[in-house]
């Protein structure tokens, strides 16, 4: 059975960093005959190994600016990941929640699939929701069911419940099903409904079509805290999978970005992770992502950072709107952009670099499009200055690198 990461990788004649990595790892061995989590099994100190090498082999043979300095580990190489979900497959033999979609049929016989990825409270709450599926009385839910999606902190899990549709029985048969989680320290529930049955669980992009979003239980908002400052989000809105890293992310951004300017763009910003726990150090502070559901979280959340000199604006990041939405650059004006996987759309690094910012942090959170990015703001005049990879996806083929370009001159 492929892996999940598997299933992402490139189509492209050139092969991707993931790819590569696997290459390197398993030398031996087919893509498609590696257990799920192969990389998972391997010691971390090896994963590490194999993750260093790669990415400078990767930076030699792209030509690319500068040198990766070694990789900022993971504090939790396992069973960190904040976001899980499983598709719920269902067959004559019963119902199963699965990494991958597919035929039920051509699945192991185990009723829900285990991860050394995911903390402890995801595994017993996915064991719970699969037993409870696999009763008579649930079946007709189970049928209608595409995910069931666990969020939230590691303290305070959470649940949402992905179906195709949205009626009295369902509604009534979830209810009993989230009441029931709360003896497993389920703090809310939710249910969100995608009549297309789509693969979109909030770290990929949003379904075309406009989804309806109901409360089961609990508050209307996640939280997370992170260097003793919380952050609530909205329930459907995306957030990093790996909390333990965070805090060394935060810090190493306020450490890359120094000194500090008088403004900063914090373009993609989400829930204001980034642009509020920096604040103190700029005169003014402007949001942008495409989410309303984040812009409005990060407005939410500014007024708890006793912060008023945060703008949070949801605009969809292009060159055309960010030249309507922005004021007039500033001599000490610094850019943090952390876009999606696909990355920035076609416009956006010349017009930043137009504006003639004095520091930009530009975050990948994968590697195939650095290359092609950074080629980008060298054409507009910027260098690498510096290159400092985060293991943000511990146990997987992937990487999220932070990369600071500064003006040539």
């Amino acid at each position: 059975m492929k892996s999940q990461a598997f299933s992402t990788l490139s189509l492209k004649t050139e092969r991707s960093f993931a790819e590569q990595l696997l290459q390197k790892a398993f030398p031996d061995k087919a893509f498609q005959t590696l257990p799920i989590e192969a990389f998972a099994e391997l010691e971390y100190n090896d994963e590490l190994r194999f993750k260093n090498e790669t990415l400078q082999a990767f930076w030699k043979a792209n030509r690319i600016d500068g040198a990766p300095e070694p990789i900022a580990p993971s504090p939790l190489p396992r069973f960190y990941r904040t976001t899980t979900k499983r598709r719920v497959l269902v067959s004559r033999k019963g119902v199963a929640l699965s990494f991958v979609g597919g035929n039920a049929q051509q699945k192991s016989d185990a009723k829900y699939h285990e991860s050394v990825l995911e903390p402890e409270s995801h595994k017993k709450i996915y064991g719970f929701v699969s037993d409870k599926l696999n009763l008579p009385a649930y079946s007709t839910l189970a049928r209608h069911l595409n995910f069931v999606i666990v969020r939230g902190s590691y303290n305070e899990p959470s649940v949402i419940f992905n179906v195709d549709m949205m009626n009295g029985e369902i509604v009534r048969k979830l209810k009993l099903l989230s009441e029931s989680l709360k003896s497993l320290e389920v703090v809310s529930a939710y249910i969100f409904q995608d009549a297309t049955r789509s693969s979109y669980t909030f770290e990929q992009k949003r379904p075309d079509v406009q989804v309806p979003f109901k409360r089961l239980y609990g508050a209307e908002r996640l939280f997370l805290k992170v260097l003793g400052k919380k952050f609530s989000y909205h329930p459907t809105a995306f957030s990093q999978v790996n909390e333990s890293l965070l805090p060394v992310m935060i810090q190493t951004a306020g450490e890359m970005l120094k000194p500090h300017g008088k403004r900063l763009l914090d373009l993609y910003c989400g829930y204001g992770m980034f642009g509020l726990s920096l604040a103190e150090h700029y005169a003014e502070v402007i949001g942008i992502d495409a989410e309303g559901v984040s812009i409005q979280s990060a407005r939410e959340n500014a007024p708890y950072f006793k912060k008023s000199n945060c703008t949070f604006l949801s605009r969809r990041i292009t060159a055309e709107t960010l030249k309507r939405s922005l004021p007039p650059p500033i001599a000490d004006e610094v850019v943090i952009l952390d876009p999606p996987r696909q990355g920035t759309e076609k416009g956006v690094i010349e017009l930043l670099a137009e504006r003639k910012p004095m520091r930009v942090l530009h975050i990948f959170c994968g590697v195939d499009e650095i290359a092609r990015e950074l080629k980008a703001w060298n054409r507009c005049g910027y260098r690498v200055e510096q290159v400092i990879p985060l293991d943000m996806f511990a146990g997987t083929p992937n990487l999220e690198t932070m990369i600071l370009l500064k003006p040539k001159s």
